[in-house]
């Protein structure tokens, strides 16, 4: 059995492009965060949880912000926070956060965590009047590739597609795709 990480590799590509607030979060922004992280599937069985996965995901999300960078040291952060942001009684160990952070689906966390970034980011641009359509306006940045040696048997190629927002300094979305290609005709007898 291959050994497991131990940093947070999961969390790390969700937050790259989340700018992390200069201020703690206000009530009503954490009650929408956990509201967007509902959507991530629990990929655990019923039996045996002891933590909500929103509760986990939540405590992780702001260990990473606030620097931890090792399961470990997500553990000792959930442990010393302070009470207004312990969302869960006891606070998980570092092994159930590797074991859970390691079996989420990442693209269901990028998608939440976009929405609520983008989302936020619509509540203080509506919050700022006197600014022109310009200033309000979105500037995105699309880059695709395709993944060499990715063929599968049936011919299709694996390409991936980033969409970054300027202002926010966010990466909007990076879905990957297998996409058919067309077979050479053949020639003709």
């Amino acid at each position: 059995m291959p050994a497991t990480s131990s940093s947070p590799s999961v969390l790390i590509p969700a937050l790259e492009g989340v700018e992390a607030p200069s201020a703690p979060l206000s009530a009503a922004d954490s009650i929408r965060l956990l509201q967007a992280l509902q959507a991530v599937p629990d990929p655990r069985r019923a039996r045996g949880r002891r933590h909500r996965l929103q509760s986990v995901l939540m405590l992780a999300l702001q260990a990473v912000m606030a620097g931890a960078s090792s399961w470990v040291a997500i553990a000792q952060w959930a442990v010393t926070a302070p009470q207004a942001l312990a969302v869960c009684g006891a606070p998980p160990s570092a092994a159930t956060f590797r074991r859970v952070l390691g079996a989420i689906d990442i693209t269901a966390l990028e998608a939440a965590l976009t929405r609520w970034t983008t989302g936020r980011r619509a509540t203080l641009m509506r919050s700022q009047p006197g600014q022109t359509r310009a200033e309000q306006r979105a500037v995105l940045a699309v880059d695709g590739k395709t993944l060499r040696g990715s063929r599968d048997s049936s011919g299709a190629q694996t390409k991936l597609i980033s969409v970054y927002d300027h202002g926010a300094g966010l990466v909007l979305t990076r879905p990957r795709w297998p996409t058919a290609t067309r077979s050479p005709p053949s020639p003709s007898p």
